[in-house]
């Protein structure tokens, strides 16, 4: 299935969406031949989702945990509970940073996640 078409030479160019771009030769008599596949890469989209899941996950549960649970030990709960808010702070920002600068600073709203976060 092609997804893509040149007219110029005979590689696929990424275009609209495409997830891969791979090389085919077409032989004269009846064959193929295919080159390397290309994957997309959406990597800052990865790591956006990593800042994020790490941070509202884990994270965010160890700083309930320790507003729970350590009553008992209040300089240290303090200590503990400030450092992982500082945590996820540091990291939603991040994330939001890496996905701005992916996006070229532009706002949409036309998904859920874009406006609720």
């Amino acid at each position: 299935m092609i997804s893509a078409y040149n007219p110029t030479d005979k590689n696929l160019s990424y275009h609209n969406g495409n997830h891969l771009n791979f090389a085919i030769t077409l032989i004269p008599d009846g064959g193929c031949t295919f080159g390397s596949i290309v994957t997309f890469s959406n990597k800052p989209v990865k790591i956006h989702g990593y800042f994020m899941w790490f941070a509202w996950t884990i994270v965010g549960i160890a700083q309930i945990w320790t507003g729970r649970y350590l009553v008992h030990w209040w300089r240290w709960r303090q200590f503990t509970h400030s450092v992982l808010g500082s945590l996820i702070g540091i990291l939603t920002v991040a994330g939001a940073i890496i996905i701005l600068k992916w996006i070229d600073w532009g706002l949409y709203f036309d998904h859920v996640h874009n406006v609720a976060g």
